[in-house]
């Protein structure tokens, strides 16, 4: 058995899933999934509220109960975790830094995997498996399918900012710092140059800043403006920014997926050189070599 612990929101448990998914079709093992922390931070004011959010796919979905994840978890394996992270037989895997760890690749029987596991590395040699299950349940909602045209039928850049709890909360700004409206300003030069007559499609979660800033935009859309008080969910979302064909993104693991589920083979993506304010943090396999870091 595999179980994955799923923390953060949409886009990082779809890395964690993909890390655990890769592990269990390998090794032959049930995946199942550990959604505690989700529940247990949700009166945490220090840690952005998450639901689970991996049910718009079609996964192999399948929950631990709690005396499977016990057997993991119980304090010696705990313990034996942080004094000998490298121990093969231990079956509670810590990450123990940021960056892609090799070892953990050869762990495919029997584990319980605690971490972040931000990048394609740990997944890519079984691509076509993460993409089959990051297929969508449903379409895309009747309002959104007019910009979903509109995203097909043109030079579409997707133009994702994310800012809320980034902004909002002093805890997590500390971690992750906002991505600067002169970053924006030199990729749209820079895929403005790449791609004939583009028409940007903005991606936020503060739509009214980037309204007020990226106002000089030309043949662009608003999509939260445009979708307000429809019933958009991160399914509808995902589905209209992976349709793009190329990205502009921030240091969001949600835009991260979007760019990666992206089918055109000839895309370009845009995303930043830093994803967190501590310089230590080693992000270098955070994106695909392909992917451009200004």
């Amino acid at each position: 058995m595999i179980i994955v612990n799923l923390k953060g929101g949409l886009g990082n448990q779809m890395f964690q899933y993909a890390m655990g998914r890769r592990a269990a079709h390998l090794g032959k093992q049930v995946l199942k999934l550990d959604i505690n922390f989700l529940i247990s931070t949700r009166v945490d004011n220090n840690v952005t509220r998450r639901d689970y959010g991996l049910s718009i796919f079609q996964i192999q979905e399948e929950f631990a109960q709690p005396r499977e994840i016990a057997e993991f978890k119980n304090s010696q394996t705990r313990v034996l975790s942080r004094l000998f992270p490298r121990l093969r037989s231990n079956p509670y895997v810590r990450e123990t830094f940021f960056h892609f760890d090799p070892r953990v690749m050869e762990l495919t029987e029997d584990r319980y995997f605690d971490g972040h596991w931000m990048s394609e590395k740990y997944f890519s040699s079984v691509e076509s498996v993460i993409r089959a299950d990051f297929s969508f349940k449903r379409d895309i909602l009747d309002k959104g399918k007019s910009i979903h045209a509109q995203i097909k039928n043109s030079n579409s850049i997707c133009v994702q900012v994310r800012r809320g709890d980034y902004v909002n909360n002093s805890t997590i700004a500390k971690l992750h710092q906002t991505t600067s409206l002169s970053y924006f300003e030199r990729a749209v030069v820079l895929l403005a140059a790449k791609v004939t007559n583009p028409t940007f499609f903005v991606f936020s979660d503060d739509s009214k800043w980037c309204e007020e800033n990226l106002k000089n935009l030309k043949n662009v859309c608003f999509v939260e403006k445009e979708l307000a008080h429809h019933g958009a969910d991160n399914s509808d979302y995902l589905q209209l920014m992976k349709a793009c064909k190329h990205f502009i993104i921030s240091n969001s693991t949600f835009a991260w997926w979007a760019a990666w589920l992206s089918t055109n083979i000839n895309k370009t993506v845009v995303t930043p050189v830093n994803w967190f304010n501590d310089k230590k943090i080693i992000t270098r396999d955070v994106c695909p070599e392909s992917w451009i870091r200004i």
